[in-house]
């Protein structure tokens, strides 16, 4: 059911997060949707031993990066603010 639900979002990855397996990519949304913050879906992966792509631990931070991904600018366009 998983990797249906990943593979209906067309892998769930883009960018620098192509690393990721898409099962996990889902699993991440589903504990977001169900309202867990950054921080604790960083420290569920951590503890159930699950590795970062440096093979070592998440934080809030990365896990932030992966769901919240920043558009993208087109070349020679300027920043707004």
């Amino acid at each position: 059911m998983k990797q249906q639900q990943a593979a209906a979002a067309g892998g769930g990855i883009a960018g620098p997060q192509r690393w990721l397996d898409p099962v996990l990519y889902v699993q991440m949304l589903e504990m977001r949707a169900a309202g867990a913050s950054f921080h604790a879906i960083a420290a569920r992966l951590n503890r159930f031993g699950v590795k970062s792509a440096h093979g070592g631990r998440w934080y809030g931070a990365s896990i932030h990066r992966i769901l919240v991904p920043r558009p993208v600018q087109a070349q020679g366009e300027q920043e707004s603010g």
